[in-house]
């Protein structure tokens, strides 16, 4: 059956309109060049209950095709701060967004650096906006800084190009705790506590000036959102290890032999947690398997010989337990959960958790119990088995 040339040529016409849909573009678009990235988002409190936003944004005219710092001879960075407070962060954002020449965009935002007194009245307005913003990565990396925020915008790197280098690098290599926004999204299943690493501002000498510069700090414990707690550097490796976010850490002991320093370098670990009940209470067990290295020694130690070689791993393992148990200890005294054991307790044992769901803030401080167990592998003592050093 043939089809009537009208009919035919008006489907034609109809196939032809439909391949040129796709052509006409996206209507609502911004162009690259009106857009002002977002690289590091800083929160404080501000007197009257109000928010301080500050952003920290790339500036255009002092950057080079190739990406470096230029602007002619004005040596000035290739980024910089813009501040604005509001009732609400959405309000500290408009009116930031109305005063620039471009449009905020946050789909390349890597950090959001939290002040001290912002974190204390507790940071669940910052989570519900980014969690809000469809640009937003939920994978941006959340630290807390003593004190304001803003003030850590002000430091300028010496190796990166931007701020937001640097952050994203100490939580990438895990030289201190990588919490991002899912993670503190994934906490509000069960207690809505969790733990986020701190930085810290110092001041160094560079070629005869002063300069300040970021480091990590250790940690800060929320509780239901809010700031309860600090713990050490220390402290704060030992939640790494508890929580199997550990690498290339570094660990110093006493050799038993001779007390003098031997320093071995964790290439590889793993941590498993399951809960059982003794006498009624939840006890958790944490199974740690971490593979090291020999890197440097002091001592006169034959680590060819077996039993020196135990020794060794049995102070290592009591460092490492020492470390996990500080961590713990200090949840437990803020009642918590920032190791989110409640999880683990409702996959193991669910008819357990919901009995103790309503109460877990209490259980948590008063009945949960920890055992670390650490088995160390020294399966790479390095090349030289005694020391170099020549006995007295």
């Amino acid at each position: 059956m043939s089809l009537h040339p009208r009919c035919s040529r008006f489907l034609r016409i109809l196939a032809l309109f439909a391949c040129t849909v796709p052509l006409a573009g996206c209507w609502s678009r911004v162009e690259v060049n009106d857009r002002a990235f977002v690289l590091t988002m800083y929160v404080d409190a501000a007197p009257d209950g109000k928010v301080e936003l500050t952003l920290s944004l790339p500036l255009p005219n002092q950057l080079t095709s190739e990406g470096s710092s230029g602007g002619g001879a004005s040596n000035e960075p290739p980024f910089g701060p813009i501040t604005a407070k509001g009732r609400t962060i959405a309000d500290a954002y408009r009116e930031l967004n109305a005063d620039l020449s471009r449009e905020i965009y946050w789909g390349q935002i890597k950090t959001i650096i939290i002040g001290d007194g912002f974190a204390r009245q507790g940071i669940e307005p910052l989570i519900e906006f980014a969690s809000r913003n469809s640009q937003f990565p939920i994978k941006t990396f959340v630290m807390v800084a003593p004190g304001k925020a803003k003030d850590v915008s002000e430091i300028i790197p010496r190796f990166e190009t931007f701020p937001s280098d640097v952050f994203r690098e100490f939580a990438n290599r895990r030289v201190m705790l990588d919490t991002s926004v899912r993670d503190i999204l994934m906490a509000r299943e069960y207690t809505n506590d969790f733990i986020i690493g701190r930085l810290d501002i110092r001041e160094s000498q560079n070629f005869g000036k002063v300069k300040k510069r970021v480091l990590s700090d250790g940690g800060v414990y929320f509780k239901d959102g809010k700031l309860a707690a600090t713990i050490p550097e220390r402290g704060m490796r030992g939640a790494m290890w508890l929580m199997d976010r550990m690498k290339d850490a570094v660990i110093t002991i006493n050799a038993p032999v001779d007390d003098k320093p031997i320093s071995i370098i964790v290439h590889r670990t793993t941590t498993k947690i399951k809960p059982k009940l003794v006498q009624g209470k939840p006890v958790f067990h944490a199974k740690m398997k971490p593979v090291a290295q020999i890197v440097s020694s002091d001592s006169a130690a034959d680590l060819a010989d077996p039993r020196q070689l135990e020794a060794l791993e049995k102070l290592f393992n009591a460092d490492i337990q020492s470390r996990v148990r500080l961590a713990f200890d200090k949840s437990k005294q803020v009642g918590a959960d920032v190791f989110e054991l409640a999880a683990y307790l409702n996959w193991y044992k669910p008819k357990q958790w919901s009995h103790w769901k309503s109460d877990w803030d209490e259980v948590y401080r008063n009945d949960v119990q920890l055992e670390v167990d650490v088995e160390t592998k020294l399966e790479l003592p390095g090349q030289i088995i005694r020391n170099t050093q020549p006995r007295q």
